[in-house]
């Protein structure tokens, strides 16, 4: 059955599993989409709710799949749980190479123009062509650990935008005030 409706949510457009997933999470986790603004009493589909759906969409296989992806939405943003293996391996590591990347990457997030996930995922690439990086993986793990406190999270384009310039700078500095 899992197959089937994993099959199912496939065969969705976006805008139908981030309307289905809505309707989901007002039963079952009425939080999440009330963070970005979707409620039973404004239920328009919030752009940040669809670039979220759609960044979990790709691996649910259920609606209760896509919400435990979209979780670090609902964090504090000035408490992050930051899971010490991670930190160690992506932050601290190698004279503290990935808290350095973050550092470079929080100043250069913050004066970007246009917050939506394409220009931040164009960012993150030219950060890796900037510090001759063998891949996204450096920078991409230490951003993670910082807005999501793991190095697990949705694609980093739509996970920062849904999480909008506020709240990722404030995770941003948590992070590195706590590990300077």
């Amino acid at each position: 059955l899992a197959s089937f409706n994993g099959d199912a949510i496939a065969g969705m457009t976006p805008e139908q599993f981030a309307a289905g997933w809505a309707a989901w999470c007002a039963e079952y986790s009425p939080k999440l989409p009330a963070r970005l603004g979707v409620t039973p009493s404004n239920p328009a589909l919030s752009h940040r709710w669809l670039w979220l759906a759609q960044a979990v969409k790709q691996r649910a296989k259920t609606f209760a799949d896509a919400a435990k992806p979209a979780a670090f939405v609902l964090l504090d943003d000035h408490a992050v749980a930051f899971d010490a293996a991670a930190v160690e391996k992506h932050l601290l590591a190698n004279d503290k190479a990935g808290y350095k990347l973050l550092q470079a990457f929080a100043s250069r997030f913050e004066a970007l123009s246009s917050f939506e996930p394409k220009p931040i995922h164009d960012l993150i690439e030219a950060m890796v062509a900037e510090f001759s990086l063998p891949n996204m993986g450096p920078l991409a793990q230490a951003i993670r650990v910082a807005i999501a406190g793991a190095a697990v999270s949705p694609p980093l384009g739509e996970s920062l935008a849904v999480l909008g310039r506020e709240s990722t700078m404030a995770r941003l500095n948590t992070c590195l005030k706590k590990y300077a």
